[in-house]
């Protein structure tokens, strides 16, 4: 089990997650957002994503609030089925 920073080779991947878990016409969106945190913005997204033996099970989304100094949003917090509820 490893959680680490997105990188830009991942992208593909979590949007397959997503697509498996919530197959909506806004992903659009989602990938779009991700993009933005290899920027350089001053409050771009950072997503973290859980990954074991090479598969990525989920990922994660946070970045700092635009108007309270020292808040965290976190937000596109999507899981795999077979590691939800499990702790």
């Amino acid at each position: 089990m490893k959680i680490r920073k997105v990188l830009k080779k991942d992208v593909k991947k979590l949007m397959e997650v997503t697509e498996t878990i919530d197959s909506n016409s806004y992903n659009w969106r989602l990938e779009k957002s991700i993009q933005k945190s290899f920027e350089n913005h001053l409050f771009k997204p950072t997503y973290l994503l859980y990954e074991d033996k090479g598969k990525i099970f989920g990922f994660i989304g946070y970045s700092q609030s635009r108007i309270n100094c020292r808040v965290y949003e976190l937000f596109h917090a999507r899981v795999l089925p077979e590691k939800q509820c499990i702790g």
